[in-house]
């Protein structure tokens, strides 16, 4: 708390002023005496600014490092596994131990401002059953780490390293970086070799035919999609017509009542108003509107028998043509066929 405050130094900066007061004898000394005190920064009051009562705490896979954990405790591991390890050390710290953590922190007040000076964390682990190899502690070195008393800590690498020999312990340590109980840079675990990594193994192949049956339900549903899309377009396309019209005579009747009105000037809104007064439902005077507009009566077309028929028309091998080779002399030339005579041939004479 001291070097959180820094009183040393505002204790020799005091006595430093004391001296050179006793040693005053003019107006002018007092006054820088006084200008050096009124330029002193110090703190008017240490109050707790916050406390938790006791929260679960579990470390976060930012905060655990396996590098450290290898150098203490031996043991191997791959970059490719890096994952399978920390998901190995979180689940084996939830089935393993009971972590509660107490957070303090403390502000000090000055002239102008106040500052968050102190944090103090109280670190309350139970074992919830009988565990066979003993775990490590770790806890990043933070700036002015204090630890409250002697835990038979060490310190590697940049970290501190307390092995939790007793089933139940209570660390209490202080620091004035600023961190809280949400990012506490600690994790606890034991050595690298003695993780089970086979269930998380299990539990990504889990994983992995959990999504791939996922995928293969939405693929199944998509299909039966489309096909229940294709019968309901294939009824719009025969029977929705006759839905609305079961006497044809209508259809052609009202038709020919559109294209009279297009002549005449009337818009459709006047048509539309026209044919609901005499009765027409608005499902029919829309259809009978789109049709003679020449605009798509039913529902958006899937080419289902366009595609059909191109994969049916698709070949089924695809023919290779093969080039006969040609044999070659060993400077490029073309050799003649056996019992004849390039034309090209020269004569020798006997000598």
């Amino acid at each position: 708390m001291e070097e959180s405050l820094d009183t040393y130094n505002i204790e020799g900066e005091l006595k430093g002023i004391q001296t050179e007061f006793y040693g005053a004898s003019s107006v002018e000394e007092y006054n820088v005496i006084l200008v050096k005190l009124l330029a002193m920064d110090i703190p008017k009051y240490l109050v707790q600014s916050m406390k938790t009562d006791k929260i679960s705490f579990y470390p976060t896979p930012q905060n655990i490092n396996l590098d450290i954990l290898q150098l203490i405790g031996g043991g191997d591991y791959s970059i490719q596994g890096e994952e399978a390890y920390i998901k190995a050390i979180q689940r084996w710290g939830q089935a393993n131990l009971d972590v509660k953590i107490i957070f303090e922190g403390y502000d000090v007040g000055y002239e102008s401002s106040i500052d968050s000076v102190l944090k103090v964390f109280t670190i309350e682990i139970t074992e919830k059953g009988e565990i066979v190899h003993t775990p490590y502690l770790i806890l990043k070195k933070l700036e002015n780490l204090k630890l409250k008393e002697n835990y038979l800590d060490k310190e590697e690498s940049g970290y501190i390293v307390i092995e939790l020999i007793d089933p139940s312990y209570e660390i209490v340590f202080s620091t004035t970086e600023n961190v809280d109980f949400t990012n506490l840079p600690l994790f606890i675990s034991p050595a690298l070799e003695r993780l089970n990594l086979e269930e998380e193994v299990k539990l990504a192949e889990e994983k992995k035919f959990k999504l791939f049956l996922f995928m293969f339900i939405l693929f199944l549903l998509i299909i039966l999609g489309i096909v229940a899309y294709i019968i309901l377009q294939e009824w719009y396309k025969k029977k929705y017509e006759d839905y609305l019209f079961k006497n044809k005579n209508h259809l052609f009747n009202l038709i020919n009542y559109i294209q009279n009105a297009k002549q005449s000037g009337m818009s459709d809104q006047d048509i539309t108003l026209n044919l609901k007064k005499e009765g027409w439902t608005m499902e029919q005077i829309t259809y009978v509107l789109r049709k003679y507009a020449g605009k798509r009566t039913g529902m958006v077309e899937i080419p289902h028998k366009e595609l059909f028929e191109k994969l049916k028309n698709l070949p089924s091998k695809v023919s290779i043509q093969k080039k006969p080779i040609q044999e070659k002399t060993p400077f490029g030339s073309q050799v003649a066929p056996r019992g004849k005579f390039s034309s090209n041939t020269q004569k020798f004479n006997k000598l």
